[in-house]
């Protein structure tokens, strides 16, 4: 796919390939399991009350660690997918893990952190900076997107987090 680039998109493509590969079936993917991470976001109303989940699993499919927060009394969808990532990214990189499989059913948030799609909400463009900071941290990362349906236990975590948020 083509990028089109936007004079304005201070985002940034990462630097390095080698930290950013963008599909799930590469060869390197493909002949070995990595660990893997699963994001999620949820808002109210949206914009509106907002939180994340993930669950991190190990190279065997093994659960290592799940996280969920309410974090904004007012923030879009978009943004509670970017915290999601985030954080699960932080997560991993203080499990000292190396290379890792990035699964979300946020078309928009896997386009934007690949490079494929331009970042134009400057709050977006200061959370996917973040984003492929972090990636840069790690010696391997590909990020694939999924259907919800293959995202149920991150997305009831980040509901979970959602439905316990007092009016």
């Amino acid at each position: 796919m083509s990028h089109t680039s936007n004079p304005s998109n201070t985002a940034e493509h990462p630097s390095s390939t080698q930290h950013l590969n963008t599909d799930a079936n590469t060869p390197a993917a493909a002949q070995r399991e990595i660990p893997t991470l699963y994001f999620d976001g949820a808002c109210k109303n949206n914009p509106g009350p907002a939180a994340y989940g993930y669950v991190l699993y190990d190279a065997s499919g093994d659960e290592l660690t799940t996280d969920s927060h309410h974090f904004a009394d007012h923030a879009t969808n978009n943004e509670a997918e970017y915290h999601a990532i985030e954080e699960g990214l932080r997560t991993a990189l203080d499990a000292g893990i190396s290379e890792l499989l990035i699964r979300g059913d946020s078309q928009l948030v896997i386009k934007q952190v690949r490079g494929e799609y331009d970042v134009n909400a400057e709050n977006l463009t200061t959370l996917c900076n973040r984003v492929r900071a972090l990636i840069e941290g790690f010696d391997g990362v590909v990020l694939d997107h999924v259907t919800r349906d293959n995202n149920h236990r991150a997305d009831g975590l980040a509901s979970a987090a959602l439905d316990n948020v007092k009016p």
